[in-house]
């Protein structure tokens, strides 16, 4: 009985290794590979209109709106679900790179309606080809050349852009950035009626809300988180870390030797000290949870210690080998 019980659980576990695990701050995560798939694991998937070119992206594929030959966009209908929040902070994030006859007004990602009140308007883009600009409920706009930080957008390649929005700041609330160096901040304060992915009305990838057009130039991986992302995280998302991995802060910390990596002597020493029943210890005995939180980033590094990387498929079936081992023998200790 014994044995099957550990089958059970190695079974269990090996099912929890190889899903997908998302962060609870993450709200939408588009890789654009061929579709509208929300990766976040929120379930906020959009529907592609029109014909837009996919193209070569920062990995895999991305998209390109307006071609000479096709044109169209990403809509997420009714925005995202998660209007109710009085005190918002998020954070937008994108890779594109900007056609240089772009023209002016060339936004990447929209949301809202320019006219009514309240006026949900928010567009993420390029006053012109050599501009970052940004405009949230037309309540803070900001447009500068990052060309002044020794960012050259206008070369045809890939670069990283960020808006931040931290209501808990004393000031400077909002920020953007470009291949993670400041370009510009400003002080407002918002409340949930701004939010960005407020239900209110759909977001557009790759087009404008209004006066409408599509945007000029290539884009990847475009997420939403609903908090104010670090500047560690700001790091790791011009590193290249998957969006799902920015600012995880686990219950407790799964690097138990402190060495910078979940690894395992992190689980071995987890495992030497081990109560599947206990539902309080962080520190000792080590709960399910505890096990659960390591599993589900084993095999990467600390955030903000180097870059990740995802756990490989191999590397989880070598850690559900070894605790098959173990858990007929700890019972008959």
């Amino acid at each position: 009985m014994k044995f099957f019980l550990s089958v059970a659980c190695v079974a269990s576990l090996f099912f929890m290794c190889c899903t997908h695990q998302s962060s609870a701050e993450l709200m939408a995560w588009y890789q654009l590979e061929g579709d509208a798939t929300d990766s976040s694991g929120k379930g906020h998937d959009g529907a592609i209109i029109g014909t837009p070119a996919f193209v070569t992206g920062t990995t895999g594929l991305g998209i390109d709106p307006d071609t000479d030959t096709v044109d169209g966009y990403i809509k997420v209908v009714g925005g995202l679900d998660y209007s109710t929040i009085a005190a918002p902070s998020f954070t937008v994030s994108y890779w594109a790179t900007v056609d240089a006859d772009g023209g002016n007004e060339n936004y990447a990602l929209t949301q809202g309606q320019g006219t009514g009140n309240p006026r949900y308007l928010n567009q993420f883009g390029h006053a012109n080809a050599d501009n970052f600009k940004t405009e949230v409920q037309s309540l803070t706009g900001m447009s500068g050349k990052p060309s002044n930080i020794g960012v050259d957008i206008d070369d045809g390649d890939y670069h990283s852009y960020i808006f931040r929005y931290d209501a808990s700041a004393t000031e400077n609330h909002a920020q953007s950035y470009v291949d993670g160096i400041l370009l510009g901040q400003t002080n407002v304060t918002l409340d949930g009626d701004e939010y960005v992915g407020d239900t209110a009305s759909e977001i557009r990838i790759g087009a404008r809300s209004i006066w409408f057009s599509y945007f000029r130039g290539e884009m990847d991986d475009v997420a939403i988180w609903d908090h104010a992302v670090t500047d560690v995280g700001i790091a790791d998302i011009v590193a290249g870390v998957a969006p799902s991995l920015i600012d995880f802060v686990p219950e407790f910390d799964p690097d138990i030797n402190d060495d910078g990596n979940y690894d395992g002597e992190d689980l071995n020493l987890l495992l030497s000290d081990f109560d599947p029943d206990d539902t309080t210890g962080i520190d000792g005995p080590y709960s399910q949870e505890d096990l659960e939180t390591l599993l589900a980033v084993f095999g990467s590094t600390v955030p903000g210690e180097s870059s990740k990387s995802v756990p490989e498929p191999g590397s989880s079936l070598l850690l559900l080998f070894g605790i098959f081992w173990w858990f007929p023998y700890s019972r008959h200790k």
